[in-house]
């Protein structure tokens, strides 16, 4: 495809739309799974890029960090005043919490097949649902944000008055 074609199918159905930050979101989402997953595929092969963090004995999962992060994007939303960065704040502040939900998803599987004394399953199918479900929300908010159906818009409405 021709740069010059991709460049207006961008700037007509994301950037004139403002929908960057779901854009952004969904790439980092994206892109924080597949490196998360990939890690813990090269942990569990023996050859760490990092290794596991422990706090007194105790594996600390990557699901904490993606709550702190989750918490820490929304205070940020929460407490932000427009600024003429207002733009840059909020796809950074998209990107951010796009990585946490992400950290949180990837470790759904091992939550929610845990029990008491006995491990879950990391690669329990659990988590690729919950993956995939989050990814297509995100995808539905970047095709349909703020689009009204169309027996919602102002003609509809007009027509359905004369026509009654």
């Amino acid at each position: 495809m021709d740069k010059k074609i991709i460049k207006e199918v961008y700037n007509k159905y994301i950037s004139e739309r403002g929908r960057e930050p779901y854009l952004l979101a969904e790439v980092a989402f994206l892109m924080t799974i597949f490196f998360l997953r990939l890690l813990v595929l090269w942990v569990q092969e023996g050859r760490p890029l990092i290794k596991y963090l422990f706090l007194f004995d105790y594996h600390i999962h990557h699901f904490y960090f993606g709550v702190a992060i989750l918490i820490i994007s929304n205070f940020l939303f929460l407490v932000h005043r427009n600024t003429k960065n207002g733009r840059v704040f909020k796809d950074f502040v998209s990107v951010l919490f796009a990585v946490g939900l992400a950290l949180v998803a990837d470790e759904m599987g091992l939550l929610l097949t845990m029990e008491f004394d006995i491990g879950g399953d990391y690669w329990a199918p659990q988590s690729y649902y919950f993956m995939i479900f989050i990814s297509l929300f995100l995808l539905y908010l970047l095709i349909f944000k703020g689009e009204k159906p169309s027996c919602l818009s102002k003609k509809s409405i007009e027509s359905n008055k004369t026509d009654g």
